[in-house]
């Protein structure tokens, strides 16, 4: 396997970091892995897969280093890994549709195969070559959020699902989730989203609210847990910080693990 240690900078300087990030090559793609420190890397641990694209190294500057404070105090240790150089408007997307704004060419609804190579050439890759256990999180922002969603129903590698701010406007979606609510069985579901993200002027982007809603209506009898946080502004605000409370939702130390949440 050819690997890359990565260096993340802040305003020139290198961020120090106990954990290291790492780029696998796969079949001409890339998968970005964040390792935690040396320290918890003694048994199997648990992975999040962001549908982050190209932002996830912005991403990782802000959260790494409050997320590394976290470990054994707020939540479980946890690899963070990312298939970069992807395509919003084609491999988050589940199938073809038409952008709700005009200047956006049409959605290509490649998700399918987006996934495929991450469970079928991603996901192996990381638990051959490093300690990653089989216990695996799925989650994203805007259209990765929806990717999310959509991905965590296809296959059963996904115990636990994050949908940030996610596209649940896209068309069709609501009703492909209704008819799928059951493949959530026993997962750990999280959806935030923005307090002003339903009072856009846009008639299809302004349903996020309700569907999102809808949403943790609809698996709620299903899920082993969930949960829905509101966050202060709108689509764009803080989503670093927004992802980073997501990952310590979904891989807190839970006392009472199998207590549903509103």
């Amino acid at each position: 396997m050819k690997i890359r240690f990565i260096e993340l900078t802040v305003e020139g300087e290198i961020m120090e970091l106990c954990g290291k990030l790492v780029d696998c090559f796969c079949d001409n793609r890339v998968v970005r892995i964040y390792q935690p420190p040396q320290k918890f890397i003694n048994k199997k641990l648990p992975t999040a897969w962001i549908c982050a694209g190209d932002s996830f190294g912005n991403a990782m500057i802000e959260i790494l280093p409050q997320l590394e404070k976290s470990f054994e105090k707020d939540c479980e240790p946890f690899y963070i890994a990312s298939i970069m150089h992807t395509e919003w408007e084609s491999d988050y997307t589940p199938w073809p549709a038409q952008a709700p704004w005009k200047s956006s060419e049409l959605f290509t609804g490649k998700a399918g195969d987006f996934f495929a190579f991450l469970t079928q050439k991603a996901i192996p890759l990381a638990e051959s070559n490093f300690s990653i256990g089989t216990d695996h999180a799925v989650l994203g922002y805007s259209l990765g959020g929806l990717a999310a969603l959509w991905g965590s129903a296809q296959d059963k590698h996904f115990g636990r699902c994050g949908s940030i701010s996610g596209s649940l406007w896209y068309d069709g979606f609501m009703d492909w989730l209704k008819n799928h609510a059951e493949e959530f069985r026993n997962k750990k579901v999280y959806f935030s989203l923005g307090r002003r993200e339903e009072k856009v002027r846009n008639r299809q982007l302004r349903q996020i609210g309700d569907c999102t809603r809808n949403a943790v209506r609809l698996l709620k009898p299903f899920a082993r847990q969930i949960t829905l946080q509101w966050n202060n502004g709108g689509h764009f605000n803080e989503p670093q910080q927004r992802i980073l409370r997501a990952l310590l939702w979904l891989f807190r130390k839970d006392r009472d693990r199998f207590k549903r949440i509103e």
